[in-house]
């Protein structure tokens, strides 16, 4: 009888660890599904908000004054005095219609020409650095906008 009961409990308890280890590893899945659609997300609406900004409508002199600005105050950007670590991980870059940078981060990646492909793709840069990144179309004002996050900052936040 205490075979029986032995038996009955090892494999009771077998089940068990097995049972919670199937629901964790279908946890940890579906959690960094979820964490990768809330950063593509985020990326999608940093475009939107960049395009906004964007179409200002201004006398076409002023357009150059305002990328200049742009162009200069983010260069500036100190991450460890006044800024956050992951600051230079994450970048943008804006295109005209003929090709020629108007706007980008001191962080964004040398990319050759302008991303012929609206949505998100995976980017290898240069310097070997991977990048999520989401290109937004924008045909009205003849732009292409270019938004990135490295790789390494959404593995790290995943792993934490």
């Amino acid at each position: 009888m205490t075979s029986i009961r032995r038996r009955t409990l090892t494999l009771i308890i077998g089940l068990m660890f097995l049972g919670f280890a199937v629901i964790s590893v279908l946890n940890l899945h579906d959690s960094n599904h979820e964490i990768t659609e809330v950063y593509d997300a985020q990326l999608a609406q940093n475009a939107r908000l960049l395009q906004g900004v964007m179409r200002m409508p201004l006398a076409n002199k002023e357009y150059a004054t305002l990328y200049k600005a742009f162009n200069s105050a983010l260069a500036e950007a100190v991450p460890k005095v006044d800024g956050h670590p992951y600051e230079s991980k994450i970048a943008f870059q804006v295109w005209s219609g003929d090709g020629e940078i108007l706007v980008h981060t001191t962080s964004a990646p040398t990319l050759s020409a302008a991303p012929d492909k609206p949505g998100f793709s995976d980017v290898v840069d240069v310097n070997n650095r991977h990048w999520r990144a989401f290109v937004l179309e924008d045909k009205q004002n003849g732009m292409r906008i270019w938004v990135g996050e490295r790789d390494d900052v959404r593995d790290d936040l995943v792993e934490r």
